[in-house]
């Protein structure tokens, strides 16, 4: 692996990480697209840099059996088929349609909400790290929906479902929708181990 791709893909890390932190502030629809394509772009790159630093070196064949679990894992899969979509990724989602949202480790998720006394409540929710608080959050949440896109090879429609599991555990369990910085996160944990795993092949 050559030490200069190793260092593109760590500038390509750290744009995907200013997107996220951009589309952690969008204020609409239009503009949490924008930098959700631009993450899913930013994580695109990491690839491609592995993928030139691994070429002609004996770094390929981990680079190909990357490649090949990309394919294989739900969330590695869907950013890489909704970084290919041409229409929308997200939708938005409002107290109209009686959804309340909820923080959690590595982002934001939602759940079911009902209306008491002209506020909304929640059912008890296990916190995804024992003794953490849960807490309302009273702003505009995006959710990532499932994707459609031709597959290069067979030239076959194929729709890539919101993934529920990663590296083989539940990431999307107790949720109905699930936000793109929860995924976003998820996926750059990942990144930051290939890109450091990639580095020990030097």
């Amino acid at each position: 692996m050559r030490a200069d791709a190793i260092d593109e893909a760590n500038r390509a890390i750290r744009s995907a990480e200013r997107d996220l932190s951009h589309l952690k502030n969008a204020k609409n629809l239009e503009e949490a697209e924008h930098y959700w394509g631009h993450f899913l772009e930013s994580v695109y790159q990491i690839y491609e840099k592995l993928n030139a630093g691994a070429t002609g070196t004996q770094s390929w064949h981990w680079y190909a059996r990357k490649v090949e679990f990309r394919e294989k894992d739900e969330l590695l899969r869907y950013l890489h088929a909704a970084r290919n979509c041409k229409t929308h990724r997200l939708e938005k989602i409002n107290a109209e349609q009686r959804q309340t949202f909820l923080t959690a480790p590595g982002g934001i998720v939602m759940m079911n909400a009902q209306y008491k006394d002209g506020k909304l409540t929640h059912d008890p929710l296990e916190p995804a790290v024992p003794g953490e608080k849960i807490t309302l959050v009273d702003r505009i949440i995006f959710a990532a929906i499932p994707v459609t896109n031709r597959n290069p090879r067979t030239r076959k429609l194929e729709t890539h479902d919101v993934p529920r599991l990663h590296k083989g555990s539940v990431i999307n369990k107790l949720y109905e929708s699930i936000h793109p910085l929860f995924l976003g996160n998820l996926a750059l944990a990942y990144a930051r181990d290939l890109v450091a795993e990639a580095s020990d092949l030097r």
